[in-house]
């Protein structure tokens, strides 16, 4: 099972991505010249699109600059060309929904200013109109009381 994974980019526009493995997985791995478990990584350059290497498990600021490949043949034919145009693709969506995330945060802090603005003025409104409702209806009700009381009163003395 893969755990996490992690891509980096570096200055050259290359990039890489790391995956930690579970125990099973990296069982018969290569530990670095420091000592520490190489992690696998995979190239996204032009040259290597898609190609897994082992590199040293203490980052890129370790001094030991252990490399090896794990894929011992480059990519090569229409393998290589589908790699390359997926890595394009994912990089075109990736900056679409960055673009989208931007345009939604910019989208609610107009909502919230104007729209939130007429939208309390109309749930004011409405909750002054049920205010009067209720105390009709209230006096409705204590009128249709005294009635009751007033017809029940007269049926009880017409009675004696």
């Amino acid at each position: 099972m893969l755990g996490q994974q992690l891509t980096t980019v570096s200055e050259g526009g290359s990039s890489s991505t790391v995956q930690e493995l579970d125990n099973e997985m990296t069982a018969g791995g290569y530990e670095c010249d420091c000592g520490t478990q190489a992690l696998i990584f995979q190239a996204w350059t032009d040259a290597n699109p898609g190609r897994r290497f082992y590199r040293c498990g203490a980052g890129r600021r370790s001094e030991c600059n252990y490399f090896r490949w794990r894929d011992l043949e480059k990519p090569h034919g229409w393998q290589k060309k589908a790699l390359l145009e997926a890595r394009d693709l994912i990089k075109a969506q990736d900056a679409e929904i960055k673009r989208l995330r931007e345009t939604q945060a910019e989208g609610i802090e107009s909502y919230a200013g104007e729209d939130l603005e007429m939208e309390k003025k109309a749930l004011e409104s409405d909750l002054k109109t049920s205010k009067e409702k209720e105390q009709t209806l209230r006096e409705v009700l204590l009128i249709s009381w005294i009635g009751f009381i007033c017809i029940f009163a007269t049926v009880i003395h017409a009675l004696k």
